[in-house]
């Protein structure tokens, strides 16, 4: 992953549920730490680890994307960015990095290894991969450049 000082036009987007990206929990029995990417924003694709359900309709086609463009809009998720989309392990992402191609977005990426390759890294190197909890911008927020952020 780049550093994130290294391109100030790349908005790193988490697609993982909101209380996986506020660090409640992890979203998999396999990954025991929460947390998130440090930077990443919020991209409201998923209600839980096992559905894209802001994106698709009950019978699993897609949604009409105005509603999810919008709030991407507001969210800094814009198309004159590089986008790059992560989840835990890739494939919630992967539905949002084609409904972004689809939309325009050139310069669109995923983060196959996702939080459980970030937690690895952060584990072996916390000041190089450091770990956010809560809501950017609030006093719930926290960023972990330690192993204080283990579960």
């Amino acid at each position: 992953m780049k550093d994130e000082k290294a391109n100030k036009d790349m908005v790193l987007v988490s697609t993982r549920s909101k209380k996986e990206y506020m660090g409640n929990i992890s979203g998999y029995n396999y990954i025991k730490n929460t947390g998130e990417v440090k930077g990443a924003v919020y991209g409201k694709i998923s209600k839980t680890s096992g559905d894209v359900a802001y994106l698709t309709n009950d019978d699993k086609t897609m949604k009409n994307p105005a509603e999810e463009l919008k709030y991407w809009k507001d969210h800094g998720i814009t198309p004159d960015k590089e986008v790059v989309f992560y989840c835990g392990t890739g494939w919630r992402a992967t539905a949002a990095f084609f409904l972004a191609k689809e939309e325009g977005y050139n310069n669109v990426k995923i983060y196959d290894g996702g939080w459980y390759d970030w937690d690895k890294s952060h584990q072996k190197d916390p000041e190089k991969y450091p770990v956010q909890k809560g809501t950017p911008g609030t006093s719930s927020y926290k960023v972990y450049a330690g192993n204080e952020a283990s579960r």
